[in-house]
C-alpha cells in the first residue's frame, strides 16, 4: 500500500464520559408553504404507486419561472418509494387518507449557514515550518511532493506537530495522489465554474435541482466548498472529477426534497459508488429525518458522504443530517486547536458524539464565486469548509488505495487522524475506532425508548410520547475498549411490522425487551419478537432485558394486576426465557431510576464485540448478518 502522508485532521480521541453538550437546540428547518414529501407504506405493489403518482402528476402546473405550482416534484426510490409535491388542502387531505400512503411530511429548508468569506491577502506571507509529517508503516519519502502556499489548514493537515501562529501559512505535504479517478459531487448552491482558480481541475456542471435558477452559483456558498476541493490554489484534491450539485437556492436554502433527489441522483449515476463521495455542507434540515434517512441509504449503497456538523454549538446527534448513521460528520477547530463558539469567532461547531472527525474551520483559504480575479482569494470559517476538506483527502485516499466500502474509510480516517489534539471542554466530544449497531425490539410501552434517552442522554423523560424510529449514538468503554454504539429504536405496534424490517440490516446485537410490570409482553417474546430476530438476524446474539424493575413491588402495579389474576414478572420468569430463545444473557433494569441501565448496554457491546460468527473463519463456515428477505 502506498503511504498516507497527508492525513491528519484533528480529532479527540482516548476519552470517554462526557458530560453532554449543553442543552441548546438546532433551528428548525423552515417550513414551504404547501410542499410536502409522500412516503408509501412497504410492500405496496408498483401498479398502485403508478395509479398514485400518475393522479399527483395529472394536476401538475408550473409558475413562470419554472417552479412547480401544483403537482410533483420529485419521485423518490433510493431510501423509500414516495414523492414530493407542491398540494393543495383539499388533495393534502386526500393523500392523507389513501390506503396505500404510509406518512405525509411538509418540505422544510436548511438553515443557511452564514459562513464567513473575508477577502484574505493577496500573496502569502512568511511560512511556518511543521514538524513530524503524516505517515503511516508503508510510507515512501520517495513519493512526497510539497506544495509550498496552500494554507495554514494544508500545513496541518500534513502534519502531527503544528505549532499556531496566528494562522500563518506553510508548506502541504502529499504523495502525488490527489483525487485522481475518484468523482466528488458538491452538493450545494452550485459552483462557479468561470472561476480562474479552478483552471487545471476538471470541475462541471451535473444536475441543477432547484427550480427557477440556474446551474451556476450566485450565492457563493458551493464555490467556497469546491474551492478547497478543486481549487489550484487551495484545493487538496484537484485531480478529482468534481461535480456541481445544485440543491440550494440563491439564499443558500436547501429544500429537503430536493436534497433527498440530489443524493439520489449521484447514487444512481454510472460507475463504481465505492469510488463517489457526497460533500454536503448544508444543515439544519432539523426535524426533517427525510435527508438523514437518504444519506444512510446513500452510504449503504456504497457512496461515501461527508457532512458538515454545523455551526450553532450544539450536539450534532441532534441536527440533521449531523445524525445519519454511517456520514462522516466533520466539526471545525482552529489554528489553536480549539473548538471556535459563536462568542470567539464568526462561526462555532456543533459537538458531540455523532462527530466523527475534526478539521480546520478558521480562516481557511478558498475561492469566491463572486469576485472572479485570479488575484483574489478569500478566507472562510465554519463546518461548512471543514467538511469539504475531509471530502478531498477521502478521495485522495480512494485515488490510492481503490474501490472502498464507506465503512472502511471511516475507520482508516479515524485510525490515521492525530489523536488528543483539541485543547479545552471536548463538550461531550469522543471518538471511537470501534463501532456497532445495536436495534432494540418489544411491545409498544415497554420501557425501550426510555432506556435508550437514560443511556444516550442521561435524562428520564417523564412524559410518555410514542416513537416509531429514533436512531441515538453513545460511547462505551468495556474492557479497555472504546466503542460507538449506534442504537436503533424501533416500533413495537402491529402498523409498523411491515416498516420495523428495515432497521435490521448491519446490526452487530439484538435487545428484546419486555416489561415487568406486563407478563402479556413476556409472553410476545416468545409468540412473535423472537421469531422476527431469527427471521431477520439468525445468529447474531440476543440480549433479553426486563424493563420497569421499579414496578416489581410497587404497590399500585400489583393491584392493577391483580384484577387480571396477573403479578408481575419475576427473575426466574425471565431467565426461563432467556434459556427458552437461547438469549445471551438476561438483565433486568429501571429506566426511571437509572439501575442496571449501564449494565444492559455493556454486555450488549461486550456480545457484539465478541460474537465472532461472521468473521473469516474455516471453508464452509457461513456469515451472519441481518437480511431482508
Amino acid at each position: 500500500m502506498l503511504p498516507l502522508v497527508f492525513l491528519s485532521c484533528v480529532v479527540a480521541a482516548g476519552v470517554v464520559a462526557r458530560p453532554p453538550p449543553p442543552a441548546v437546540e438546532e433551528p428548525q428547518a423552515i417550513e414551504i408553504d404547501d410542499t410536502y414529501i409522500i412516503k408509501f407504506k412497504d410492500d405496496i405493489p408498483q401498479d398502485v404507486i403508478k395509479n398514485h403518482t400518475s393522479w399527483i402528476q395529472s394536476t401538475t402546473k408550473y409558475n413562470e419561472d419554472g417552479t412547480v405550482s401544483q403537482g410533483i416534484r420529485h419521485i423518490f426510490s433510493l431510501a423509500f418509494d414516495g414523492y414530493s409535491a407542491v398540494l393543495d388542502k383539499e388533495t393534502v387531505r386526500q393523500v392523507r387518507h389513501s390506503p396505500e400512503v404510509s406518512y405525509v411530511n411538509t418540505v422544510g429548508t436548511s438553515i443557511p449557514p452564514k459562513t464567513v468569506l473575508t477577502l484574505a491577502d493577496p500573496a502569502p506571507g512568511p511560512q511556518i515550518q511543521a514538524t513530524n509529517r503524516v505517515t503511516d508503516d508503508n510510507f515512501n519519502p520517495e513519493l512526497v511532493q510539497t506544495d509550498p502556499y496552500k494554507g495554514w489548514n494544508a500545513n496541518r493537515i500534513s502534519h502531527r506537530d503544528y505549532k499556531a501562529s496566528n494562522y500563518v501559512p506553510g508548506p502541504y505535504i502529499h504523495d502525488g495522489y490527489q483525487g485522481q479517478g475518484v468523482n466528488v459531487y458538491v452538493l450545494d448552491t452550485g459552483i462557479n465554474l468561470a472561476q480562474p482558480g479552478f483552471k487545471g481541475s476538471t470541475v462541471s456542471h451535473g444536475k441543477n435541482f432547484v427550480r427557477g435558477t440556474g446551474p451556476s452559483d450566485i450565492n457563493g456558498h458551493g464555490t467556497m466548498c469546491a474551492g478547497v476541493i478543486a481549487g489550484n490554489y487551495a484545493g487538496l484534491a484537484p485531480k478529482a472529477n468534481t461535480t456541481n450539485v445544485k440543491i440550494a437556492n440563491d439564499q443558500d436554502r436547501a429544500a429537503c426534497d430536493d436534497t433527498v433527489a440530489g443524493i439520489e441522483w449521484v447514487v444512481n449515476q454510472p460507475g463504481n459508488n465505492n469510488m463517489k463521495v457526497i460533500s454536503m455542507s448544508q444543515t439544519g434540515f432539523t426535524g426533517r429525518p427525510d435527508v438523514s434517512t437518504a444519506v444512510a441509504a446513500a452510504v449503504r449503497k456504497g457512496v461515501h458522504v461527508v457532512v458538515c456538523a454545523g455551526n450553532f454549538d450544539v450536539d450534532a446527534c441532534n441536527t440533521e443530517p449531523g445524525n445519519a448513521p454511517g456520514a462522516i460528520v466533520v466539526g471545525s477547530v482552529d489554528a489553536y486547536n480549539k473548538f471556535p463558539t459563536k462568542m470567539t469567532q464568526p462561526e462555532g461547531t456543533n459537538v458531540g458524539k455523532c462527530v466523527t472527525i475534526f478539521a480546520p474551520g478558521s480562516k481557511v483559504p478558498t475561492l469566491s464565486a463572486k469576485n472572479i480575479s485570479p488575484d483574489y482569494r478569500y478566507w472562510a470559517w465554519g463546518t461548512s469548509i471543514a467538511a469539504p476538506q475531509v471530502a478531498a483527502l477521502v478521495a485522495n485516499q480512494l485515488s490510492r488505495v481503490g474501490p472502498q466500502k464507506p465503512e472502511e474509510i471511516r475507520r482508516w480516517l479515524v485510525k490515521t487522524a492525530t489523536k488528543g489534539q483539541i485543547v479545552g471542554d471536548l463538550r461531550g466530544t469522543t471518538m471511537a475506532e470501534l463501532r456497532r449497531k445495536l436495534v432494540i425490539v418489544g411491545d409498544g410501552a415497554c420501557g425501550k425508548t426510555c432506556l435508550l434517552i437514560v443511556f444516550s442522554k442521561g435524562t428520564f423523560p417523564e412524559v410518555y410520547v410514542p416513537t416509531v424510529f429514533e436512531n441515538y449514538v453513545a460511547d462505551v468503554e468495556v474492557d479497555g475498549k472504546h466503542v460507538e454504539l449506534a442504537l436503533w429504536d424501533t416500533a413495537g405496534q402491529e402498523d409498523y411490522d411491515r416498516l420495523r424490517p428495515l432497521s435490521y440490516p448491519d446490526s452487530h446485537v439484538i435487545l428484546i425487551c419486555f416489561a415487568i410490570d406486563s407478563p402479556d409482553s413476556l409472553d410476545n417474546v416468545q409468540e412473535k419478537w423472537i421469531s422476527e430476530v431469527l427471521h431477520f438476524c439468525s445468529g447474531l446474539p440476543i440480549i433479553l432485558v426486563g424493563c420497569k424493575k421499579d414496578l416489581r413491588f410497587d404497590p399500585k402495579t400489583i393491584e392493577e394486576l391483580h384484577k387480571t389474576s396477573q403479578k408481575p414478572v419475576t427473575m426466574e420468569q425471565g431467565e426461563e426465557v432467556k434459556k427458552r430463545i437461547g438469549a445471551a444473557k438476561y438483565i433486568e433494569c429501571s429506566a426511571k431510576n437509572g439501575d442496571g441501565v449501564r449494565e444492559v448496554f455493556e454486555h450488549a457491546t461486550r456480545a457484539a464485540l465478541t460474537n465472532t460468527k461472521g468473521k473469516k473463519g474455516s471453508k464452509g463456515r457461513k456469515s451472519s448478518k441481518c437480511v431482508l428477505l
